[in-house]
């Protein structure tokens, strides 16, 4: 199939986009599914880390000696071009600082008509976004099928979903009015507290605006999960028994339903 092209969005850092796109990722290419990653968070850089780039002891090297995102958005090279493969059927993008330099010179049409080269290799495409409102994010607006707003269980988690949803929307009515949401999603949920809760009936209101409903499932917080990123490994391998990694599976599940029935409409 025509891969599908998604992105976890929100306009605040350290809410779980990475950590999303990783693990669900890692768990997709698990079921068989070919996945790309590409990385466009240049100053961090973090989904390139979680896969192994810059670590001593990777067997990847750094992901400044190697060619990046960057040379695609300059049209120099193609995706294949500058892939990496980091397991069986999960293959990265990898990203450095040089992305925080490209600027609207680079074109959407550029990144569109790469990524549209790539879709027939592989079932899935995650675009990895960093929280602040720049062109790497109008970038990915403009060419995602797909978008999922990740949250916590908080008031300045709903606050940043009023400047994503309104990003989303913009993106609808200029320049991509194919762009679907597929939910929000929860990261670190629980129900235990009054703030959680109140977190989670706004939520369902903000959704309502955007069409769309909360994820059924969320990832409970978890030692586990902050440290598997540390061994470039995801939830479901590094602690397979565990709830987070119990959680991840729901959530891949239900993101594979969401898109079927999107598809279906």
């Amino acid at each position: 199939m025509s891969a599908k092209i998604l992105s976890f969005m929100n306009e605040k850092g350290g809410i779980g986009k990475t950590s999303f796109t990783f693990n669900i990722s890692w768990e997709l290419a698990k079921r068989d599914y070919r996945v790309l990653l590409i990385d466009l968070n240049g100053q961090e850089a973090n989904l390139s880390y979680f896969c192994g780039l810059d670590d001593l002891n990777s067997q990847f090297p750094a992901r400044n000696d190697i060619d990046t995102i960057c040379e695609v958005l300059r049209g120099k090279r193609t995706i294949s071009d500058v892939t990496i493969q980091i397991k069986e059927n999960l293959y990265l993008v990898p990203a450095n600082n040089d992305v925080e330099h490209i600027n609207q010179s680079a074109g959407t049409k550029t990144f569109r008509e790469a990524l549209n080269k790539a879709r027939e290799a592989y079932d899935f495409i995650f675009i990895d976004v960093g929280p602040s409102t720049n062109w790497n994010q109008y970038m990915t607006l403009a060419c995602a099928d797909y978008i999922v707003i990740p949250m916590q269980p908080n008031v300045a988690s709903l606050q940043s979903n009023i400047g994503a949803s309104q990003s989303i929307v913009e993106a609808q009515s200029e320049i991509n009015p194919g762009l679907r949401v597929l939910g929000i999603l929860f990261n670190e949920y629980t129900t235990r507290t009054n703030v959680s809760r109140f977190a989670m009936q706004q939520a369902e209101l903000q959704a309502e605006k955007l069409g769309t409903t909360v994820f059924e499932h969320g990832i409970r917080r978890s030692v586990a999960m902050s440290e598997n990123p540390q061994l470039h490994e995801g939830i479901t391998d590094y602690a397979p028994n565990s709830d987070a990694a119990q959680d991840a599976r729901l959530v891949t599940d239900e993101l594979i339903e969401r898109i079927q029935e999107a598809e279906q409409r």
